[in-house]
């Protein structure tokens, strides 16, 4: 494998070489970045990425927090480009004091929310034009913000909203518990019937 970067130490292309006398071609993923950095926070995240098949998907990014806001993948056989979008929100951390309750921590963090895609149609705007029965929407969930318990942020669930074979729109939850170490122990299954994780 061979790698390409730009002045700014971004990775612009890699190259996988075929075995010798294969008669196969070079597999090229490539990427473009801003060509200025005016916002240090977005310049050095990929606009595009092509694939070896040169297939490109674009992005965009938040000017704030550098966040990938959509992700827009190349059209299918019907010409239709399926689009993620992506939101986010501002939360803060509870960590044990001296006097053993919570405090705050100092600075918020940028988690993602929420992930919206449309699974036959195209995107419109923020909707899809299959209107809301096409609609994914995938809602995160980072744990309680009352400062009654310690909260470090690690993902405590997951609502997926979406039309079911039935035709009826639903929401399914899944949880996510941690041990003390911040390892995942256990998920329950979406169709679970949760109405919270915590």
């Amino acid at each position: 494998e061979t790698y390409d970067y730009d002045n700014r130490g971004n990775l612009t292309s890699k190259t996988v070489k075929p075995k010798p006398n294969s008669g196969l071609s070079d597999l090229v993923t490539s990427a473009v970045y801003p060509a200025s950095c005016g916002n240090v926070v977005t310049c050095n995240k990929p606009t595009s990425v092509t694939n070896p098949r040169s297939n490109a998907t674009s992005y965009t990014h938040d000017a704030t927090h550098g966040g990938v806001l959509t992700e827009t993948a190349p059209a299918d056989a019907n010409g239709i480009q399926a689009v993620k979008r992506y939101a986010y929100a501002q939360r803060y951390a509870w960590i044990k004091n001296a006097s053993g309750g919570f405090s705050q921590a100092a600075s918020p963090v940028w988690l993602p929310s929420e992930e919206r895609s449309c699974r036959a149609t195209a995107t419109v705007g923020n909707a899809c034009a299959g209107g809301a029965a096409d609609e994914v929407i995938v809602a995160y969930d980072y744990g309680p913000n009352t400062g009654s318990v310690g909260n470090n942020l690690q993902l405590r669930g997951k609502t997926v909203t979406a039309q079911d074979s039935d035709g009826v729109i639903r929401s399914l939850r899944t949880c996510y518990g941690y041990d003390r170490n911040g390892r995942k122990i256990w998920e329950t299954s979406p169709r679970a019937g949760l109405s919270a994780c915590y």
